[in-house]
Formats: structure tokens, sequence, C-alpha cells
């Protein structure tokens, strides 16, 4: 499906588990696919896009909010919980704004600076945006999502909604046998596994202290679930004393007292897996939740202990292949960044059933790991590979980008709160590979739009000292990301993570910010502008790509 019709309006989540009763009943704004049954699609549709393809997702706002006509632009706390808009996370999609004075006129992309009103009565009609763009034809094939991204309501709708995006394989462009050795058997594999998309979905009842101390005040806002957002922007849905006058009540075991968090799939409480043994199957992983973070493993429930007879290779990492795919080494558990490392807690996510069906079996593998190639937005910019295309070290262009602490909570950009129009943005410049010399990835997990970037280095001496690192083999040397987070329990000193950025020919103006979005919502967040050299900032070309592209370090696979 690559076009959607989707209604954003309120929707009732009630959970019970059998012999524990009523869990949680809340009411979010939720998506409702047009047409049909009119089904909740809270956690879906799924847009399949290949390559080169167009998209469109119209967006009619149902939600109403009393205060809407008083919705500040900027807020220091949450404000706007009906407003809206749509971010493709983990796509490399144009950014759809060539000047700030007018980015708050959609005219295609992904403009995260555009607002979608609600309504302030349910007697003035709906207000509808329907969101286009197309995907390069050199974009990675792999997972992608959707979600809500209006500075000030982030954190309150996106748990809810949002929808995966997956972008098709194409294994002639990206796994051709002649030029990617290792690559025929893991594209047997690979063609043949089963595949599922598990949308793992955080919902944040818990309190960060106790609610009734009020020097506790910082430290909830600090580390907010949804019933302080939505108490501090009057939110008329979820899920304070507010929302139960309004006829959307706010109750279960899980909103007793501190309160309690709860991890879904696909919608569903501790669902039951199948597999078959001695097959692969192909798990598509969307951390969904606003905050939080999973290490996720394959437990034997006899031992509590990882289970040796079940072997996991991770294949890709926000949307981008690993450098190098089913190598020897299998993996015990797998992490997945947006969150918080308050949250840390044991608890079963599925049951997993194993089928033994006769003669089943998959292929087996090469000893040789199979090296994806890859476009020039996603090509190896570590110094050896610089070198080898000419690139000048000393060409680099090294900015120092921070998350700094200087306010009352949450936190800030290179000293900065986040103010629209931006007088000093992050600035890179297309045609350069640009490095970022980078520290707090441990409280505060880093997200860039437009532009994924390449782990090039860390100070392994700077990360071990004074702090132990939770054990994960998610981040390696030389793959990329557009999600950074290491889970350490003390900061770390600046500079001890070193990215690079090749930016592809998209121009115009972005974001960085905090994935912990409640975060986002109170200033952590920072505009970056894709710079064409010869026009001005506020004017890079109106079509959203710089003339004459020629990437410093060309790819390995053509488009």
């Amino acid at each position: 499906m690559t076009s959607s019709r989707i209604t954003l309006a309120p929707v009732t989540y009630r959970l019970f588990v059998p012999g524990q009763g009523l869990q949680v009943e809340f009411t979010q704004p939720g998506y409702i696919q047009d047409g049909g049954k009119q089904q909740v699609a809270a956690f879906g549709p799924t847009l399949r896009l290949a390559r080169g393809q167009s998209y469109d997702v119209t967006i009619t706002n149902a939600l109403v909010d009393p205060n809407e006509d008083n919705v500040p632009e900027h807020g220091e706390y949450w404000f706007g919980p009906g407003d809206t808009n749509l971010h493709l996370h983990g796509l490399h999609a144009a950014t759809g704004v060539p000047s700030q004075a007018t980015a708050t006129e959609y005219k295609g992309d992904d403009n995260i600076f555009v607002k979608l009103k609600a309504r302030s009565s349910a007697a003035q009609r709906p207000n509808t945006l329907t969101f286009r763009g197309t995907l390069p034809s050199s974009h990675l094939p792999g997972l992608a999502w959707a979600h809500a991204h209006k500075h000030g309501s982030t954190f309150m709708q996106v748990s809810s909604a949002h929808f995966a995006v997956l972008v098709e394989d194409d294994f002639e462009a990206w796994m051709p046998q002649a030029a990617a050795p290792g690559c025929a058997q893991v594209r047997k594999v690979l063609e043949g596994a089963p595949d599922a998309i598990l949308d793992l979905q955080l919902f944040s009842f818990q309190y960060a202290a106790d609610p009734a101390n009020p020097a506790n005040e910082k430290v909830n806002l600090d580390n907010a679930n949804l019933q302080i957002a939505s108490k501090n922007a009057s939110n008329p849905y979820c899920c304070d004393k507010r929302s139960a006058m309004n006829g959307h009540p706010f109750m279960g075991a899980l909103t007793q007292g501190l309160g309690a968090n709860r991890f879904l799939i696909n919608g569903g409480y501790q669902p039951r897996i199948s597999l078959q043994h001695n097959t692969w199957t192909r798990w598509r992983f969307l951390f969904s939740g606003a905050k939080g973070f999973a290490a996720i493993a394959i437990v034997d429930p006899s031992t509590n202990q990882v289970s040796p007879d079940c072997e996991m290779q991770l294949i890709a990492k926000d949307g981008a292949a690993a450098a190098s795919v089913f190598s020897n080494s299998s993996f015990g558990n797998l992490f997945y960044p947006t969150g918080n490392p308050y949250l840390i807690q044991q608890e079963l996510l599925a049951s997993i059933s194993v089928q033994y069906p006769i003669g089943m079996s998959s292929p087996s593998l090469a000893e040789e790991a199979c090296k994806p190639l890859r476009p020039a937005y996603a090509a190896d910019l570590r110094d050896s590979a610089l070198a080898a295309a000419g690139y000048q070290l000393s060409d680099v262009v090294r900015s120092p980008v921070q998350f700094t602490f200087n306010r009352q909570f949450a936190c800030e950009v290179n000293n900065q709160s986040f103010t629209f129009p931006d007088p000093n943005p992050l600035t890179m410049n297309i045609g350069t590979i640009q490095q970022w010399d980078f520290n707090d990835a441990v409280f505060h997990p880093l997200h860039v739009h437009t532009n994924p970037f390449q782990l090039v280095g860390f100070n392994k001496a700077l990360l071990e000292a004074g702090a132990k690192p939770f054990t994960s083999n998610f981040y390696k040397i030389g793959d990329y990301y557009d999600t950074l987070l290491f889970p350490f329990y003390t900061p770390i000193p600046p500079d001890a993570l070193t990215l690079r950025f090749q930016p592809g020919a998209f121009t115009g103006y972005s974001v960085m910010h905090c994935h912990y979005l409640m975060h986002e919502d109170l200033g952590c967040m920072k505009v970056v502008l894709f710079k064409c050299p010869g026009f001005p900032d506020d004017a890079q070309p109106a079509d959203g790509e710089c003339p004459g592209y020629t990437p410093p370090v060309p790819g390995t696979a053509t488009a």
C-alpha cells in the first residue's frame, strides 16, 4: 500500500488480563483507517514502498481541544495536545522546507514544522492534510515508521499514533551475487523466510517519583509519564481527573499509586508467537515507545537464561543493513533504543511455541558473511575509506554537538533550547563529510532526521572510566544509525563518540533531537540546515535537491 487515508480520533483502550482484571482503561489519539469498517489502526496501516516510489497519507484530525484558539507556538511544558503532523522516521527523505520563513506552509515531504490543528468544538469541520513524498531511487530497503511529531504534543501521541513504513527488498540492487561475495545463500534465506513486523510499544503510566511529594516535581517533569504530560497540556482525553470529567475515564491497576508501564506487541499483551524448528524467521522489530529501551532475548523459561538452542542474527538497524550480514557470531540479545535507563526491568513480552514439521529446514549459511552494497548517503566514511576515495581527513568538517543541562529539567542542544525560526541552526554543507563529536548518548538518545550517520569511533577508555556499559552488541563501528543510545549509568565525557555524515542531495531545514520524546517537547531539539553551496541559507532550492550534487565518497551501489 502506497496511499492511505486515516483519521486521528480519540480511541479508548482497555487491557484485561485473565485472573488480574482490568489493568488499564484510557483514551488516546489513535489512527482510524477511513473507508470500509472504520478499523482502528493504532498499530498500522503499513505503507509498503519500493525505492523511487511516491507515497501519500491523508490525515483528518478529528480531535477536539476547547483551548485550541489559545495554543502557543512554543511552550515551556507540553501544549497543543490535539495538534498533529507526520514524520517519516528512518527514511532518507526530502525536508520540504527550503526556508524557515515558509516552513509552516506544507509543500510536501518530511516537514515537521507544519501543524494540522485540532478543532475547538465538535461542531467544527475537521482539518485535513495530505502528506506526500517520493523515495530516492537509491533508498536502502528496510523498516522505518511514521509518527506524529508536532512539537508540544509528540510525547502524548506517538505511542498510539504511528504506523510502519516498509521499503521493499531489492536484492539485485543491494546483494548482487557477483559484486557481494557471500550473499547468495543469505539472499536465499531472506527470500524464503517468513516475514513479520513486531511493533513493540511502551505505554508510560509509571511516575518517576512519588507525585505526592512536591519536591519530586522536577523528577516527574524530566522523566514524565502520560499523566504528567496530559496534566500540563490540559489534555481533554488522557490521563487525569479532567479527562474523567469529559467522559474519558483513566482507571485500572496500572493507574493506581505510582502507576506502572506496559509493553504490548502489535497491540497484544504477551502474545504467543509460533516458530518452526530449524527454519529461519525474519522479525522486523519496531520499538515505537515514546521513551524507554529494550534488550530483547529469547529465554529458556526453565533456566531464565538466554536459550542456547535459538540463534539470532542482526541483519539491519534503523533501516540500514549492517556492514556484515550473517556473520559467524550469534546474538544473545538485541538492543532497541528510544528510551530511558530508569525503566530497566525484566518482563515477558511474548511466549514462543516451536513446531517440528517433518522434513523442514533452512538453507545452510556460508562461513563468509554477506557485505551488502551501499548508496552514497550511507557510504563507508571511516578514515581508510576516505583515503581510498581521495578525501583528505583535514577536509572533514568537525562540529561539537552536545546535549547540555543548564535548565531546571530536560536537556538542551549546545546550551540552546529549541526555538523556531532558529537564528543559529546546525549546518551540514552538502558535498562535504561532516563529523559530530558527541557526548551524551547515555541518558538522552540522539535522533537525526533526513540523513543517517555512521558510527566511526568511540573512546573506549573514556567510556569505561567509572562506568560499566550495559551489555549490548547492537552498536558496532562502521554501521549506520539514525538513533543512538548507550545506556550507561554515569555521564560520559565530551567527544567520546564520533559520528560522520555524508549529506545526500536533499536540502533545507530539518531537526535533530533527544528521542525521549517528553524531552523533545520540552525543548531538547535543534534545527539542522542541509545547505546547498551557492544558495542563501533561507532560500534553498525550491525542489528540495542540490543541483549538480556529486558525493565526495561514492557508494558501492548504482541506483
